[in-house]
């Protein structure tokens, strides 16, 4: 796959287009496109440096190891959980559904203007 040209460009372009819908921020839009051309950067080097033809997730005598364990030494930008415990937030939530407010509350919509003000219309589907 190549790290640069046309695609890849547009590849990153709509990233940062999506972060910036997503937070109503362009300032972290473009720190998205920063840390995408780090890791294409990054990547270039890591990529140049393979030692075999495959690659894995974890080094073997024929294979190269594309991410390292937590627990090998300090995290760098290739290191990987590997576990679900590392990588799922807990979520502690619980309904009553006992709660008269529940089945009355209003449909969520993620819709909201800058500033994190619902949009108009936002929570009634």
């Amino acid at each position: 796959m190549p790290l640069s040209g046309a695609a890849v460009t547009a590849l990153v372009d709509d990233i940062a287009r999506r972060a910036e819908m997503v937070t109503h921020d362009a300032e972290q839009a473009e720190q998205v496109r920063g840390f995408l051309r780090n890791r294409l950067d990054s990547w270039s080097g890591h990529r140049s440096a393979v030692r075999t033809g495959r690659l894995g997730y974890a080094e073997a005598a024929d294979v190269t190891g594309l991410l390292q364990s937590p627990d090998e030494g300090s995290w760098t930008l290739w290191s990987a959980p590997r576990s679900l415990r590392e990588v799922e937030p807990e979520v502690v939530l619980q309904l009553d559904l006992a709660d008269r407010s529940v089945p009355d509350a209003p449909g969520w919509d993620y819709d909201r203007a800058p500033g994190g003000v619902p949009a108009a219309g936002g929570g009634d589907s």
